[in-house]
């Protein structure tokens, strides 16, 4: 890998952390975040009864290891910890800052965000950016994750209205948050992607 300096290597990560976060806030099949015996139980519970269930949270899991795994690909073993530890939470206040507009909510709806991250991702793909092989341990976390953020087989008419609602909202909010971005000093130079042109056309 060629050299890369903080900020290259903040853009890099940043993605991945996204998509992280929208998973662990947005699967239904993940294990309870609260400490709560009941909630607990209930998941055991369904764990052990509902196959299906079951073969989600497997997925769930994979997925997971893979994107954290993707998280450290860009500065393990670059840095000393002190350094790589700094690096880490700088990422994490640019991530939380970026969707902090969009968690305000009592009960924000994950998929939003994960839309955004999607159209973000992809601009930094199409402009050539970012890389992303479809091997890797984040293209393999794509492959499960990119479904997950469409209208699934048996949707209602109202789910696939709602979800055209969100998937409109969400590529109006992505030149914004370049914009944002590049303010911060991230992603300077880069073209702004012109989805809210085309969702308006």
């Amino acid at each position: 890998m060629s050299y890369m300096n903080d900020t290259q290597r903040v853009e890099l990560s940043l993605p991945v952390h996204v998509m992280l976060s929208v998973l662990i806030c947005g699967a239904n099949c993940a294990e309870p975040r609260v400490q709560d015996k009941a909630a607990w139980d209930a998941f055991n519970e369904r764990l052990a009864t509902d196959q299906k269930f079951a073969e989600s949270h497997k997925t769930f899991q994979r997925t997971k290891l893979l994107l954290i795994k993707a998280c450290n690909e860009a500065i393990a073993g670059v840095y000393p910890e002190k350094k790589q530890m700094s690096l880490l939470r700088r990422i994490e206040r640019v991530h939380m800052d970026m969707v902090e507009p969009y968690v305000k909510d009592d009960n924000p709806d994950p998929r939003k965000i994960g839309i955004i991250a999607f159209y973000l991702l992809q601009h930094l793909v199409d402009t050539g950016t970012l890389i992303v092989p479809e091997d890797s341990s984040f293209g393999k976390a794509l492959e499960h994750m990119l479904p997950a953020l469409s209208p699934w087989e048996g949707s209602t008419e109202k789910e696939i209205q709602d979800y055209e609602h969100l998937n409109r909202s969400a590529r109006k909010q992505v030149r914004r948050i370049m914009q944002h971005l590049q303010a911060e000093g991230y992603y300077r130079g880069l073209s702004l992607p012109d989805y809210q042109e085309k969702a308006a056309a």
